[in-house]
């Protein structure tokens, strides 16, 4: 058995919203068949029991006159049917009877009228999660609704930070080509920072100046208020149970690109069931030109946050690290995000630009930053190997300068000549080197046949090393050649 309740919400889902039976058994969580079976009711029609007797029907009169004299508390009954009367029954009897014959008020609401331009509500709603590489995060949605024509914008995001939040309300205004005159919100704290009982409101800064770039008058509801921006609830209600309801979470932009494609096709084209109009024909018939006109300079939804580089060249940001050069490693700079990207600045300086992810504990790194830190080495290994070099003595500076003009590839012949301090020790190779430069022989082979010569080791047989001099190919020597082997 149901409620009546839940009777009138089952038809409201079938009929107004357009869900079927077994969209309905899932967002009621009553079984297939019964939805079946209620729908095919026009009313409902409560299960007829037989009255039982109680041991309060001798006093159901009485509490009857006392709650026509005043409103007296169920307890107040209780204490006076026990003290005067002798009840003996329970406490929760007479409760649950007050109750019958006096219901708790509900509350009404009054039902919003806005001309157009005059508003646009925005709410978050939860749509399960999505994977970011290794990691689930929550799909939130964020829906844009105007007022007037009910002309709805919604975009995936995979966190309702304040840079999401503003984020999705510029790109909705882009989408309605116009501002309207106030943006509704609840009170997420990306909005509004506190907001008393008594009508004390403090806006978040950044949400603030982006409505003064924008032009619009932000209004915040009431706490614990959300039937006043019901037009946006109802609209990320539809987004859940039109869009989403048998529909598996994907990546983030292939559910942006579905949305869109469902938003434009179907959910601002179809008849509204309160305007029983299309809200994208009334949007332009009534509510386009009512519109402020948008700023030449879209406004700027980053948020700046301050990290310091770590050794390793990292910047931690929302629990992923981005590279940046290794100039800026243990320097404290500055981190501006949006959904999209990560940049880095020293100062001024725009130093690192990242695509911005939403794993966790991942690194970003920039390939031009590792092959400028190799750069980097490489270039203070060839100084280290310059300058260990010039230590060798005054023939080492000649030699060096003589290496330099006349070999392709200078620093190969240095690692050879340091290679043979570390086995022979300096001495024997600066000896090799003064011969060197005596004979201009500027070859990393001629200094490892002297040095070999002058070592200590005993062992070696050393070879007479031909070094070439200016003029010794003009001295060469052929014989003729024997013409007669051309003859035919």
């Amino acid at each position: 058995m149901i409620s009546e309740e839940l009777f009138w919400r089952m038809h409201y889902l079938h009929r107004v919203d357009g869900l079927n039976a077994a969209q309905i058994a899932a967002e009621t969580g009553v079984s297939l068949p019964t939805v079946h079976k209620w729908l095919n009711r026009d009313h409902w029609e409560p299960r007829s029991q037989p009255q039982k007797d109680s041991i309060l029907d001798p006093h159901k009169e009485r509490i009857r006159q006392m709650l026509r004299r005043h409103p007296y508390s169920a307890t107040q009954i209780f204490q006076t049917l026990q003290r005067e009367d002798g009840y003996a029954g329970s406490y929760s009897q007479v409760k649950r009877f007050v109750r019958q014959i006096r219901p708790e008020p509900q509350k009404g609401h009054m039902q919003l009228h806005f001309s157009p331009g005059e508003a646009m509500q925005v709410d978050f709603g939860s749509c399960g999660t999505v994977l970011c590489g290794a990691t689930s995060r929550r799909l939130s949605v964020l829906v844009v609704t105007l007022c007037q024509s009910r002309l709805m914008y919604a975009e995936f995001f995979a966190c309702e930070r304040l840079e999401h939040f503003l984020t999705g309300i510029r790109h909705a205004l882009e989408f309605f080509g116009g501002v309207p005159e106030r943006v509704i919100v609840d009170n997420c704290r990306t909005a509004v920072l506190h907001h008393s009982p008594y009508g004390d409101i403090r806006l978040h800064p950044r949400f603030s100046e982006f409505a003064v770039h924008y032009g619009f008058t932000p209004v915040a509801c009431n706490p614990a208020s959300p039937q006043e921006k019901g037009r946006v609830e109802n609209g990320v209600k539809y987004v859940k149970r039109n869009f989403m309801s048998g529909r598996s979470p994907c990546s983030l932009p292939r559910n942006n690109a579905a949305l869109a494609e469902w938003r434009d096709e179907l959910a601002n084209v179809r008849v509204h069931g309160t305007t029983r109009e299309q809200p994208l024909e009334r949007f332009r018939r009534e509510e386009e030109d009512a519109l402020k006109a948008l700023p030449y300079v879209p406004a700027d939804c980053m948020i700046t946050e301050s990290r310091r580089a770590s050794r390793l060249c990292r910047a931690a940001f929302d629990s992923n690290r981005y590279s940046v050069p290794e100039k800026y490693a243990r320097r404290q700079l500055t981190v501006r995000a949006d959904p999209d990207r990560v940049l880095l600045y020293d100062g001024e300086k725009l130093i690192a630009e990242h695509s911005r992810s939403y794993d966790r504990n991942t690194e970003l790194v920039d390939p031009d930053h590792t092959e400028q830190m190799k750069r980097t080495r490489r270039r203070a290994r060839e100084q280290n190997l310059e300058h260990d070099f010039l230590k060798l003595g005054p023939a080492a500076e000649t030699f060096l300068e003589g290496l330099n003009k006349k070999q392709i590839q200078p620093r190969n012949h240095l690692r050879r000549i340091m290679s043979l301090v570390q086995m022979h020790g300096s001495e024997p190779v600066k000896t090799a080197l003064e011969n060197a430069v005596q004979f201009c022989a500027f070859r990393a082979e001629y200094v490892e046949h002297l040095t070999l010569q002058y070592s200590s080791r005993t062992d070696y047989e050393s070879n007479p090393l031909h070094v070439r001099r200016p003029g010794d190919a003009m001295d060469t020597r052929v014989d003729a050649p024997d013409m007669d082997q051309y003859n035919i």
